[in-house]
């Protein structure tokens, strides 16, 4: 996975995990081996998840072993449950090779969705830093290049087991040419679809490295210090008038209703957009919003579009929040406090869209984590003529330091814009952010702890291939309940197989 993308490692994983439970032997063996593997592939993976807990002033800093241990070895559960539907004798057939693959992705599909899912480093991922073979995942999501991964990946283990059988021939001839062709496919449709941009609107993408103990510390005058970096950093090195319309993006929570409350901020935000050079300009911005309701104070973890007045046009209200983070789940039956300094969040209803108005640009919004979600970004139902132009990702990163966690972010929002024929647009508090195109060609891109700005053309989209698909797939469960029901069709032969020996007495597994 990113940053060291050494993606040959993954067959060497696989096809040595396959050739382990082949001679597994029994089942404790085969969930030995399958935890095994999976604390291997999770630890390295997610050890930074632990580096939130070391932000000064964080009263939770001596949890950080914890933290960097007991999410790997939590999520090494999923490759264990894997290992335990397909293991022993039966990976020599055919039919064990196609359960071994079906076990495997939909454990990764399970992993992806239950208790609000975790699909972080999916083994698709690993193939999304081949661009070429990336561009599969624009055929149905990110799950369709899991399953490729694992059958290219493991079939080396399969053929040495197999060899020299007509089985393992026919499908090493299979994968050479699905790998090829999917290359060919990729290759082509790179070649095919240029970079095109619009170029009557203009994006700049600020990234103002923050550290976490300064985010929130007043300023020697009305408007805070990494508030004033944000704006200074977000004038354009020159007017340019041809310019229709411009966008200025900052990071997740980059500005909050408080500070819209003080004249000198608004002001301050209007002049920084006059300066543009487009009649229309306009900010996109993680925003922090606080309402007062009944019930008390909500906030709310956001991406605003505000207009030069610091008015905000439009908000989008983060749906897909962060366990322990941003919420306790079982709030009432867990005595903890959030990591966020700030009450838990509340959700928002789904997918957004926003835009200024007619005739404006319009931006599908995702906040932090949601950009690791397939089928997240854009709402099910839209007509082509108000489909977005880009996907905005507004994200702060800081919490992880200098670490692997960044660099797979990005990498992972980068396959939502192939997946959805979108340019995407990522603003990172502290890194990586980046522009990249609707086939996933990464057009500017800002390295971790650098203060600067990105500014560029908008990227045009490209038709986005899963409208092609019959009515019913359109739409992400559509295409979820038909994944699912390959991986069970995978899996039943060698689960039948199982129960039809073990009814003959045999006590083994075929």
């Amino acid at each position: 996975m990113a940053p060291l993308g050494l993606v040959p490692l993954l067959f060497v994983a696989l096809s040595g995990l396959y050739l382990c439970l082949a001679e597994a032997g029994g089942l404790r063996r085969a969930l030995v081996y399958g935890y095994a593997f999976g604390l291997g592939y999770f630890l390295p993976g997610l050890y930074w998840v632990g580096n939130a807990l070391l932000v000064p002033g964080n009263a939770y800093w001596w949890a950080w072993p914890l933290a960097a241990l007991g999410l790997p070895a939590l999520m090494a559960v999923f490759p264990a449950l894997a290992t335990a539907l397909a293991h022993g004798p039966g990976l020599r057939r055919p039919a064990g090779f196609a359960a071994f693959i079906g076990a495997q992705v939909l454990i990764e599909w399970v992993r992806g969705h239950i208790a609000t899912g975790l699909p972080w480093n999916l083994y698709g991922y690993a193939l999304a830093e081949v661009l070429p073979l990336a561009q599969v995942a624009a055929l149905w999501d990110v799950y369709l290049l899991t399953l490729l991964a694992v059958f290219w990946a493991a079939l080396p283990g399969y053929v040495l087991l197999a060899w020299p059988g007509r089985a393992a021939l026919a499908l090493a001839a299979l994968g050479v040419a699905s790998l090829a062709g999917a290359w060919a496919w990729g290759a082509h449709r790179l070649a095919t679809h240029p970079t095109e941009y619009d170029t009557s609107v203009r994006i700049r993408v600020v990234q103002p490295t923050t550290d976490q103990a300064e985010k929130w510390a007043p300023g020697a005058g009305p408007v805070p210090r990494p508030l004033q970096r944000l704006l200074l950093l977000s004038y354009p090195g020159q007017e340019q008038s041809e310019w229709g319309q411009a966008y200025v993006v900052w990071p997740e929570t980059a500005l909050a209703r408080f500070h819209l409350n003080k004249t000198q901020v608004r002001r301050a935000i209007g002049a920084m957009l006059e300066a543009q050079g487009a009649p229309r300009a306009f900010l996109l911005t993680g925003f922090l919003e606080e309402e007062s309701t009944e019930d008390g104070t909500r906030y709310h973890n956001s991406l605003a579009l505000l207009d030069h007045e610091a008015h905000v046009l439009r908000r989008y209200d983060k749906a897909h929040l962060v366990p322990f983070g941003e919420y306790i789940p079982f709030a009432d039956y867990v005595p903890l406090e959030p990591v966020s300094a700030f009450a838990a969040f509340t959700p928002g209803p789904g997918p957004g869209v926003l835009s200024a108005g007619e005739g404006m640009a319009s931006f599908a919004a995702q906040v932090c984590y949601e950009s690791i979600f397939p089928g997240s970004a854009v709402p099910t139902v839209l007509e082509d003529s108000k489909r977005p132009v880009a996907i905005v990702n507004a994200t702060n990163d800081a919490w992880y330091g200098a670490s692997p966690g960044p660099y797979q972010h990005f990498a992972q929002a980068r396959l939502r814009a192939v997946e959805e024929g979108l340019p995407l647009i990522r603003a990172a508090s502290s890194g990586v952010s980046g522009v990249v195109d609707p086939v996933g060609r990464v057009l500017a891109v800002a390295p971790l702890f650098l203060q600067t700005a990105l500014e560029t053309a908008l990227p045009r989209p490209v038709p986005r291939l899963v409208d092609r698909l019959p009515g019913p797939l359109h739409t992400p469960q559509g295409r979820n309940y038909l994944f699912l029901v390959v991986l069970v069709i995978l899996m039943a032969p060698h689960a039948i197989g199982g129960l039809a020996t073990m009814r003959r007495g045999t006590g083994t597994y075929p």
